[in-house]
């Protein structure tokens, strides 16, 4: 079989290494780390999963929600985009939550949260850390990882 007086055999061999390249080319993009933001929180929610192993229950930035169901999955967020998830009162005292405005305890609570992924400027630290004794694991300057004084339990 020939095509425009090609050989069968260069064309069987044209189509493997065509294929062959496709496969390489895409394994290249596919192991390729993505462009992380400077502030991603990559060595936080490492030190996250190893303060907490199993199945962390996180209290954490609205939106990180996402990165930890992405990076770390055996973690149960607090709160994430997924905005048909939760309903709009949950949202709503969760964020003033980590404002710590309104009944701040009764949010976090019955979250049963054993680990907590928050700016060092969320007021909610100060909560965390001054008012119930959780104690900083990482810290950086855009991260901090807390932990309960002991696990809570579910």
């Amino acid at each position: 079989v020939t095509v425009r007086g090609m050989p069968a055999g260069v064309i069987r061999a044209a189509m493997a290494l065509l294929i062959t390249l496709g496969i390489a080319g895409g394994l290249v993009v596919w192991t390729q780390e993505p462009d992380l933001p400077p502030a991603a929180p990559v060595a936080a929610t490492r030190a996250l999963v190893q303060a907490v192993p199993g199945q962390p229950r996180v209290i954490n930035e609205y939106a990180i929600g996402g990165w930890l169901l992405l990076f770390a999955p055996t973690a149960r967020p607090a709160i994430d985009g997924r905005a048909e998830v939760y309903p709009v009162k949950y949202v709503g005292d969760y964020i003033s939550a980590l404002r710590m405005s309104g009944d701040w305890r009764a949010v976090v609570r019955p979250l049963h949260a054993n680990v907590a992924l928050l700016h060092p400027d969320t007021p909610l630290v100060n909560g965390l850390r001054d008012e119930l004794g959780w104690h900083v694991v990482y810290h950086d300057d855009t991260w901090l990882v807390l932990v309960p004084p002991s696990p809570p339990s579910a």
